[in-house]
């Protein structure tokens, strides 16, 4: 959370402003919450400590009463560009992350729930074109939606306009991960970790890009640098689970290559081999790492299937194919005939379905790469 502050208050205000802070600073927000909810008893009228109380309750991940109490602050002074930026990105935890986590880039109504926290945003540029902060903000936005020019061009401009501004480079070496610029994203990391080691953010980052560099052994040590600074960090044991199954993915988990390459049904059969391909690549890549990176990896490699993950979908498509063929060998000859059309009337089904959902892949990706041309 970024503290800023205290306005002009009264001494009672003071007081009960400086124990929010400090409780703040003690880890400790849902006690800060209640402190503030007793400070706007005395004092309802407080823009600032609204401000306050929604940056607390979107840290307890509270996103609907941090809605709640950042309307109220610009309903108190519509004029402050920085309430107006609270609002925009509480409307963003509420209405598109909060309700949509993980599936923005799949849900059809994301750009319709986003457009409210863009306008607040905007609004809050408006009212001051130099809030580095909302700048800043808009540029994470971008990258969330999956706009790593326009997330770079918001990033550039806020350090334009404070060159230290640490969430803005993290914000501007992400979007040039994502425009694939490595080795510039690479020295801006490196400089934030050369003025402060124990960033954990760019920690992170650095981990992705030096995977995308085809530096394993370096991405997870600067992930496990990442998780000692604060071990009960669950974003961070993520980030490392994530960094883990991205390079040494399981041969038919979702992120195994081996299902990249199945176009119609027929090609199934060629699973089990892309499979032992992705298993023997796996192998050779774990050899090649130190011990310790090993050891640290085997903590958080551990294989949980779904009943809607790829290699279930494959078993049961396999076994109606199986199953068909012996049945087929098992019927008198008078229905063999007929078994033989039901079987290619099967087969002939599940091509034209598989290439009607590739094409309405191919012709969904293409719209959405259209209308990100007009945002």
């Amino acid at each position: 959370m970024t503290l800023f502050d205290a306005p002009e208050l009264s001494t009672d205000a003071e007081q009960a402003w400086s124990r929010i802070l400090v409780l703040l600073d003690l880890g400790r927000p849902r006690e800060a919450a209640a402190e503030t909810t007793r400070a706007l008893a005395h004092d309802p009228d407080n823009p600032t400590l609204w401000r306050l109380l929604s940056q607390i309750y979107t840290e307890l991940d509270d996103f609907p009463q941090a809605l709640d109490a950042a309307q109220r602050a610009v309903s108190l002074d519509p004029t402050e560009s920085h309430l107006h930026l609270r609002l925009g990105l509480s409307l963003w935890n509420a209405q598109v992350q909060g309700l949509t986590f993980g599936r923005f880039r799949r849900w059809s109504g994301a750009w319709k729930a986003a457009e409210p926290a863009l306008a607040a945003v905007r609004e809050a540029l408006r009212l001051d074109p130099d809030n580095a902060d909302a700048l800043a903000s808009l540029a994470q936005l971008h990258l969330m939606m999956n706009q790593p020019k326009q997330a770079h061009e918001r990033a550039a401009a806020a350090l334009h306009l404070e060159p230290q501004h640490r969430m803005a480079q993290i914000f501007l070496a992400q979007a040039l991960l994502e425009l694939r610029r490595l080795k510039e994203a690479e020295e801006l990391l490196r400089a934030l970790l050369s003025d402060d080691p124990n960033f954990a953010p760019a920690l992170n980052l650095l981990a992705r890009v030096s995977l995308r560099q085809g530096r394993a052994e370096e991405a997870c040590a600067a992930a496990l640098a990442a998780i000692r600074l604060d071990p009960a960090n669950a974003a961070a044991q993520e980030q490392f689970r994530a960094l883990v199954h991205e390079y040494l993915p399981f041969p038919f988990s979702r992120q195994s290559p081996a299902w990249r390459f199945i176009i119609v049904p027929q090609a199934l059969i060629l699973v089990p081999v892309l499979g032992l391909g992705v298993w023997v690549r796996t192998l050779y890549r774990v050899r090649k790492l130190s011990p310790h990176t090993r050891k640290q990896i085997r903590r958080v490699r551990v294989y949980r299937m779904a009943w809607r993950s790829p290699v279930f979908f494959f078993t049961a498509l396999l076994g109606v194919y199986l199953a068909l063929s012996f049945a087929l060998l098992l019927l008198p000859a008078g229905l063999r005939s007929l078994g033989n059309e039901v079987v290619g009337f099967l087969t002939l089904a599940m091509l034209l379905g598989g290439l009607s959902w590739l094409s309405f892949l191919g012709v969904r990706s293409a719209y959405r790469w259209l209308r990100s041309f007009s945002r």
